[in-house]
């Protein structure tokens, strides 16, 4: 519960820049994904859901300044396993490959007419591309 106060707190209404191993996928996590795979049990489910759906809901309604940094490691290992990094897999279990899929389309779609900002950090070059 303190994990997600903690991430509203630091979730601005316009503007969200993260670095993570494998692309932001909030903005695509919807009420129903949330139903779907929020199911540890013996948890305040109400409580956590309410808190979760505010927080995403955030990311879904930024309509710029929308920056996802990431590692090509990082999103083939997201591409095979399904693990969301920032969600520890004891409360959220790895996502099924057509959730995956609907999320990275979403992701491209966004990044090729501009919404959001996508930046693949290449390991082997000291650069962002």
């Amino acid at each position: 519960m303190d994990v997600l106060q903690e991430y509203l707190t630091g979730t601005s209404p316009d503007r969200l820049q993260i670095l993570m191993a494998h692309p932001c996928p909030g903005r695509y996590i919807t009420p129903g994904l949330i139903k779907k795979y929020m199911k540890a049990p013996n948890l305040p489910y109400d409580t956590m859901f309410h808190l979760v759906e505010k927080h995403f809901s955030v990311l879904r309604n930024i309509q710029k300044n929308y920056v996802t940094i990431f590692s090509e490691k990082g999103l083939s290992a997201f591409i095979q396993n399904g693990i969301l990094q920032d969600l520890p897999p004891q409360y959220v279990p790895p996502l099924e490959p057509s959730d995956v899929k609907m999320m990275l389309t979403e992701l491209y779609k966004e990044t090729e007419n501009g919404t959001i900002t996508s930046l693949i950090v290449r390991r082997k070059k000291p650069s962002v591309c």
